[in-house]
């Protein structure tokens, strides 16, 4: 089936082609490095004989995984040339702020043989690593023709994906055998690999190193002034809902309502995942009579109850976290995958989640065995849930120190992954 594949989309390179140039042309996403993707790069390895290891990152998250482990292989892998690949521009620029003095960076290559047939001629890598569910059947066929080793680190398949990836299993087993080692995330992963048929010896369980992008020492009361200087309410609790998606406004809103019903003294902070939506979060509060007011102080409506701030800016819900009672994750009462729970648990804030955690499902299966977070189904579940916890604050900081139990307990995969990379290095 993999060559059915290679096939159909040599086939259709050239409508293809043209399509992806006046897309990014409109979006005005083409700038002058778009050439990296056809693989003319600036630059060539330095050294015909050096070894090279190439790891592409498809955007600003697997930048900071690979971050992570480069630096781990780079104490032991001295003599060794690095390339890193991206897929969008933020990653590109992070890229180059956290391993531009370490390795070429370079948009990664369309997937058609051409394109990545040139980019491998060019770079020559004797290790290629595809960082989490990064599966380019031209690139990895072209790489494993190469003789390069090709691996995957970090790697994961959400019950989403593996829905869809069953549907072509054939062709799923075909792609996955293609690398030479997985390192996968959790037990999980692994399965679902196995059942798309991928080959058991290929793959490890090495954690998700995800988690060693963030540090340890998080001290809530460093970040106490914001009380006061984002005019919460004297000795009110504080309520957040993070990264809510638009079709959960009604929901958060209606568990606040159930809140301030019993506990009048309750503040809420919501942040919209996308900004644009704000005007339609407004609408509903004035709808509802409730009084809010946006983190730019560019508005501030006073009307018959409760107290909700509106996060209108980028960047500061992780601090924010830090003065919260309860925290509720958000793209999780809609079907979207759910929010990474790591920050508010570094915290040790106990977590409230909806039933659709996915694309974090391993860590959230530790949370629930160890009584780190709540799964609620409804809006009636989570306002009842804050309320509980409110009520119950001893029950709040157990299950806020169990979270961040179980992230402590997580870290280190990176180095994990590095070492899969490690152990096949003196073999090439």
């Amino acid at each position: 089936m993999i060559h059915t594949y290679l096939f159909l989309t040599t086939f259709m390179f050239f409508p293809s082609f043209l399509f992806i140039i006046l897309f990014l042309r409109r979006k005005k996403l083409w700038d002058k490095d778009f050439k990296e993707r056809l693989g003319l790069f600036n630059f060539k390895a330095k050294s015909p004989k050096g070894k090279r290891i190439w790891i592409h990152a498809a955007s600003v998250g697997e930048v900071k995984i690979a971050h992570k482990i480069v630096s781990h292989l780079v104490k032991d892998l001295k003599e060794w040339e690095f390339f890193v690949s991206t897929n969008t521009r933020y990653g590109r620029a992070e890229a180059l702020r956290l391993l531009g003095e370490i390795a070429s960076v370079f948009y990664a290559p369309l997937d058609f043989i051409i394109f990545v047939r040139n980019s491998i001629n060019r770079i020559k890598p004797d290790i290629m690593v595809f960082v989490e569910t990064e599966l380019w059947p031209n690139w990895l066929y072209c790489a494993k023709k190469s003789k390069a080793k090709v691996v995957l680190l970090n790697a994961r398949i959400s019950s989403r994906s593996f829905n869809r990836y069953l549907a072509v299993r054939a062709f799923m087993k075909q792609v996955l055998n293609l690398f030479d080692h997985i390192s996968a995330i959790s037990n999980v992963d692994a399965k679902r690999m196995i059942q798309l048929g991928c080959k058991k010896d290929l793959i490890l369980v090495n954690g998700n190193a995800k988690l060693d992008e963030f540090h340890i020492g998080y001290e809530c009361s460093k970040y106490d002034h914001l009380k006061e200087e984002l005019r919460f309410r004297n000795g009110a609790s504080i309520i957040i809902a993070g990264s809510v998606r638009r079709d959960e406004f009604d929901a958060v809103l209606d568990s606040y309502e159930i809140v301030i019903n019993k506990h009048p003294h309750v503040d809420l902070i919501i942040a919209p995942r996308h900004l644009e939506n704000i005007s339609v979060l407004k609408a509903k509060l004035n709808k509802r009579g409730i009084s809010y007011r946006t983190r730019s102080g560019v508005e501030r409506v006073e009307q018959g109850k409760g107290s909700v701030l509106i996060l209108d800016t980028m960047g500061e819900l992780s601090k924010l976290y830090a003065i919260g009672d309860i925290i509720f994750l958000g793209a999780s009462l809609v079907p979207l995958g759910g929010q990474n729970p790591v920050e508010p648990a570094l915290w040790a804030k106990p977590i409230l989640s909806g039933p659709s955690y996915e694309d974090f499902e391993e860590i959230f299966v530790h949370f629930l065995k160890k009584g780190g977070a709540i799964i609620v189904r409804s809006a009636r579940e989570l306002g009842e849930s804050f309320n509980m916890l409110l009520e119950e604050p001893e029950k709040a900081r157990l299950m806020g120190n169990n979270a961040k139990e179980v992230v402590l307990s997580l870290k280190g995969a990176s180095q994990r992954h590095a070492s899969v990379i490690l152990r096949l290095s003196p073999n090439i």
